[in-house]
């Protein structure tokens, strides 16, 4: 094994595949065939290569391209021993057989069944967002399986999927027609031979009730899985008349789930109003929560804006009452979005291009970099006849990293900031610019902003505690 450069299984059967883990144990980069052990192995594309049986010629392109791109092969053979130092070491074998071994001289003290559970939803793309899953899956009554799509639009970016491997819950990536269009976007490959495999005893649809996604697991559980409890999302705070076919699957789901998990009041009020009679708890959104609360030493007052880049945010508003400020500051803008040429236009005209800083789209797991530099977030929403702000992250992420916050009164902000910072009514932006000047002219004021935002973000927006809800209510279903 150590001198070669590629080790390649081109089996038409394998059982098992020992030789595969013995190369990737040795940091070689491996291509064999898609059948038996090395299938299960395997990640393709991410710990090694996989190409159809008894096809030389995938085989010898799979060969051709580890050898033409070194940098590649590095990486497969990198990811291939850590997987295989996770999954095969004799240490961990010692420790599963020695678990049998307990399980079988106490019978008595046998794990009971654990409850199968099968989330999906687009979100997930990101490892950011499978933080839940991760503190869903420290229950050990649980087996959690994660369906995602193989990428999405998500933070403003197209994301691949960034995590497909947990050593505590299993990554199935899926693929997807219409991808980025919530709506009509659905699985093409593998979801329901998924859903038969598994069988689950709940499956956690985190879409929302008139998308193909949620339509098509839902008809395959009444066909063939009447057993499973099904729970389903949503977000929409606006009671909107869908089209067909949209409006029927909306009235499907409402039929036929179990649960919804709004993340606001005003979304249960909307699917009340549409007839959905089902149980509803309403479950925020998840966060990871720092324990200490980083800050730079700022010259001048930063007013930082988080989100798209388009006019239901409010991003105009704001522009427009930083002009009118008496005192120096700094605009520091976050996000992206088609009204960027428009918003470069107006500082220009108004000479304040000096005190506005782009910072473009920004991964979530780098925003504290940014909510550090912060010493106010607006969150100027406006509501129009097709959107209004549906929870706003922006401000719980912002009580999380200890910034204080200004938000309109568009939608949930009011519900989400919770009675912990400044509301001022949606696109009054002399209000606005006096809620700004009110916080930048008190510093007391602003420290108790601080705090109280803070204790209410540990208490209502942590991914520990939201996993805990979505928890209490799978056995709720199951009881």
């Amino acid at each position: 094994m150590d001198d070669i450069d590629l080790f390649v299984l081109p089996a038409t059967e394998e059982p098992f595949g020992l030789a595969v883990i013995e190369a990737q144990m040795r940091g070689k980069p491996v291509v064999a065939t898609d059948v038996g052990g090395p299938k299960e192995i395997i990640i393709n594309g991410k710990s090694g290569l996989l190409v159809p049986p008894k096809d030389s010629k995938s085989l010898a392109n799979g060969i051709i391209s580890l050898f033409d791109d070194r940098k590649y092969a590095y990486n497969l053979a990198l990811e291939g021993q850590k997987r295989a130092i996770e999954l095969f070491t004799a240490e961990r074998m010692a420790r599963e057989t020695a678990k049998i071994y307990e399980e079988l001289l106490n019978p008595d003290n046998r794990v009971e069944k654990k409850l199968k559970v099968l989330v999906t939803g687009h979100h997930f793309v990101t490892k950011n967002n499978q933080r839940r899953i991760e503190e869903l899956a420290k229950h050990k009554d649980l087996e959690i399986s994660l369906l995602a799509p193989h990428w999405w639009r998500e933070e403003s970016r197209k994301v691949y999927l960034e995590k497909d491997y947990n050593k505590d819950y299993t990554i199935y990536k899926g693929r997807i027609l219409f991808t980025s269009h919530t709506a009509l976007s659905f699985y093409i490959f593998g979801v329901y031979k998924l859903l038969w495999q598994i069988k689950p005893d709940i499956i956690d649809i985190y879409e929302e009730p008139w998308s193909l996604t949620t339509l098509q697991i839902l008809l395959f559980r009444k066909l063939f899985l009447r057993k499973s409890k099904v729970m389903f999302y949503s977000a929409q705070n606006i009671n909107k008349k869908y089209p067909f076919p949209f409006n029927f699957i909306e009235k499907f789901t409402f039929n036929n789930a179990d649960y919804c998990y709004p993340c606001s009041k005003g979304v249960v009020d909307v699917l009340r109003a549409k007839g959905y009679q089902g149980k509803i708890e309403v479950v925020p959104l998840a966060l990871d929560i720092s324990d200490e609360i980083k800050k730079d030493k700022n010259e001048v007052f930063v007013i930082g804006y988080v989100g798209r880049l388009v006019e239901e945010k409010g991003i105009l508003d704001l522009v427009n009452a930083c002009n009118q400020l008496s005192k120096v500051y700094k605009l520091l803008v976050v996000g992206d979005g088609p009204l960027k040429s428009k918003i470069l236009k107006i500082i220009k005209f108004r000479n304040i291009a000096d005190r506005v800083e782009f910072a473009g789209a920004v991964k979530r797991e780098d925003m504290s970099e940014y909510y550090a530099k912060m010493d106010v977030l607006v969150a100027p929403s406006r509501t129009t006849a097709r959107w209004k702000e549906q929870f706003g992250r922006m401000i719980a992420e912002a009580f999380m990293y200890g910034v204080p916050v200004i938000g309109s009164d568009s939608g949930s902000v009011p519900e989400t900031m919770a009675g912990c910072g400044i509301v001022f009514r949606e696109s009054d932006v002399r209000k606005l610019k006096d809620a700004i000047l009110s916080v930048m002219n008190n510093q007391k004021a602003r420290e108790e902003m601080i705090k109280r935002g803070r204790e209410y973000a540990l208490n209502n927006y942590k991914n520990e505690i939201v996993a805990e809800k979505h928890y209490s209510i799978y056995k709720e279903l199951l009881n």
